[in-house]
């Protein structure tokens, strides 16, 4: 009987052994740093940022310099002069806020240029990491970018140049 139990014990490891997972990982920022398509999106996003934010910067300038003259002249003025004042100054302020947003916001300019640029390119390295996984009989392929919770990591089981090959970029 004992020896029943451990003939069985032994195929199950071997059949659990058979079975096992195969994984690699994969470190997305070098290859998305590879990609010279990727960094030209970058470049322009970070051009338009800064185009909007100079835009924003001087309308608040503008409203700065307003307030200030509201402050400097508020003691000349009546009460319907001041309500009209305040409520002029509050009207600019919320344009740049509804500004700020239209172009910053979670479905504003940016967030737009940015899936319209980037999103393609992301899409092509997730075809390439799911053809890499395929062709390599990979069960999982982890991402080691920023990832602090995996301490250790064979540099055999590393796929970051299958997928970057794969994705056909130059050197």
């Amino acid at each position: 009987m004992k020896k029943l139990i451990l003939t069985i014990a032994a195929v199950a490891t071997v059949a659990i052994s058979a079975h096992a997972q195969k994984n690699a990982h994969l470190n997305s920022q070098t290859i998305f740093k590879a990609i010279p398509e990727y960094q030209a999106a970058i470049d322009r996003i970070e051009e338009l940022t800064k185009s909007y934010q100079d835009i924003i910067d001087k309308e608040e300038e503008k409203l700065d310099a307003k307030h200030q003259e509201f402050e400097n002249n508020q003691a000349n003025y009546s009460d319907q002069q001041y309500e009209q004042a305040s409520s002029e100054l509050q009207k600019y302020a919320d344009a740049i806020d509804k500004y700020t947003n239209d172009i910053f916001g979670e479905e504003g300019e940016i967030y737009k240029k940015r899936v319209e640029l980037i999103k393609p390119i992301q899409d092509k390295v997730i075809k390439a990491i799911n053809d890499v996984a395929k062709e390599g009989g990979y069960d999982f392929i982890f991402d080691m970018a920023g990832n602090q919770s995996i301490i250790y990591s064979n540099a055999s089981l590393d796929v970051t140049q299958k997928v970057i090959d794969k994705l056909g970029v130059k050197k």
